[in-house]
């Protein structure tokens, strides 16, 4: 309005037209208010949405062409001066920080900081076997084979050759409870993502399910409770479990009535669930197979996926998935660790990475965050003595890797000494 125009006007036709003006003022910064609260309650709905997907396993993450292999200035290895013998496995707890792996020769566990190298704990084996099965152990007298961390590092499960299960304070090392049951070593554990159900495999060829709140014995799952058209001898290495058991090492036996649709006459010696629809395994004839839970025969194959020696393709020997993302690592006694991509849809798999690595690598662990990647080497295979690979030593390797634009875990912290420098004592 011009003056002139304002002069014309009456008082009633003024305060009309403030009151109009005033409206328009609020109408436009509530539109405006209500656009940033409908993008905050999106992004929070996205978030939240996410995390729950995380959560129950459905969410798939792309890492695997964001990964790249960052190796320390001096080698990140971490091993006593007594492990003379072979290294069998190794796990972390949640915060990526603390290494739990077997010193070979004392029967023993070892806590070790995966940044400085230092000693954190130490657990010796016991030198004499309990004498009846009445009599229960208090530390472990024979190889161990096996060790499980709980998804909120509640309990460290760690299974002998012995036939008993021993339950630990990670925090403490404090021994919590002993299993005993199994007629065979222990060669596998697992617990259920969430909850403190524990699962054992052993060489009695039996899956037995123990609930560690009431540290009791749940029930025996024995070989004939696997589906009908094969029948599948548990032999090792239960690596992870989510709604039930999809993940064993097992052998094909025989087969009933023509249905199988893929056969296998090899040895499936590792595996590792990728999310609650798909896993990968590895075999004794070098194949790394890709499957999912709703067929029976793989969705993707890589024959001889670490090469061959003297005519004959070498074992796969570990595998590690980093859980709901798209990126695979697998072991044997070629020198090296490769990193796999299974693609969005878990239907192929692709060589993204190579990390020299010599000797048997006989663990594979991711970290949480995916940036570290744990091996436990050894001369010889985890379960025999068939080869033996002199150059190679016997300790826990390190490996770091970085994600994207995330700095790696064990180099952020420029006051961290290497790994190596660190001997736990």
């Amino acid at each position: 309005f011009s003056d002139d125009d304002e002069e014309l006007e009456t008082e009633q036709e003024k305060k009309l037209r403030l009151a109009k003006k005033y409206l328009a003022e609020i109408e436009k910064q509530e539109k405006e208010r209500l656009e940033v609260e409908e993008l905050d309650r999106s992004v929070l709905s996205h978030r939240l949405r996410n995390e729950l997907l995380e959560q129950s396993g459905q969410l798939q993450k792309k890492v695997a062409d964001k990964a790249s292999y960052r190796p320390l200035v001096t080698e990140s290895q971490l091993w006593t001066t007594d492990h003379l013998g072979n290294m069998y496995c190794t796990t972390m707890v949640s915060s990526s920080r603390v290494l739990l792996n077997n010193a070979w020769r004392m029967f023993g566990l070892r806590a070790g900081c995966t940044r400085t190298g230092a000693k954190l704990h130490q657990v010796p084996g016991a030198k004499k076997a309990a004498t009846s099965d009445q009599e229960i152990p208090l530390a472990h007298t024979g190889h161990v084979l096996a060790l499980a961390v709980s998804s909120d590092g509640s309990f460290l499960a760690s299974g002998c050759q012995n036939k008993v299960v021993f339950i630990w304070n990670p925090a403490t090392m404090n021994r919590l409870h002993t299993f005993q049951g199994h007629r065979g070593s222990v060669t596998g554990l697992a617990f259920r993502l969430g909850s403190h159900q524990l699962f054992s495999c052993s060489t009695d060829r039996s899956v037995k399910i123990w609930n560690l709140d009431e540290m009791a014995y749940v029930e025996t799952l024995p070989h004939l409770f696997l589906p009908p058209n094969l029948s599948l001898v548990l032999e090792s290495s239960v690596r992870q479990c989510c709604n039930n058991l999809e993940c064993y090492r097992v052998k094909c036996d025989r087969i009933e009535n023509g249905h199988c649709k893929h056969i296998s006459r090899c040895s499936v010696d590792c595996v590792s669930m990728i999310n609650e629809q798909h896993f990968i395994s590895g075999a004794d004839d070098g194949s790394l197979c890709l499957w999912t839970a709703m067929k029976k025969k793989p969705t993707c194959t890589v024959h001889q996926a670490h090469g061959a020696r003297d005519g004959s393709p070498l074992w796969l020997t570990a595998l590690a998935a980093l859980r709901c993302t798209d990126l695979v690592a697998s072991g044997s006694s070629n020198g090296e660790v490769k990193l796999w991509s299974c693609g969005d849809d878990c239907k192929r798999l692709t060589e993204v990475i190579s990390i020299p690595l010599e000797g048997f690598v006989n663990e594979l662990v991711f970290s949480n965050s995916g940036q570290l990647l744990v091996a436990a080497v050894g001369q010889e295979h985890r379960l025999g003595r068939w080869w033996n690979l002199r150059k190679a030593k016997n300790c826990v390797t390190i490996l770091p890797l970085k994600i994207s634009d995330r700095p790696v875990a064990a180099l952020a912290d420029a006051s961290a000494k290497p790994v190596l420098k660190g001997k736990v004592r």
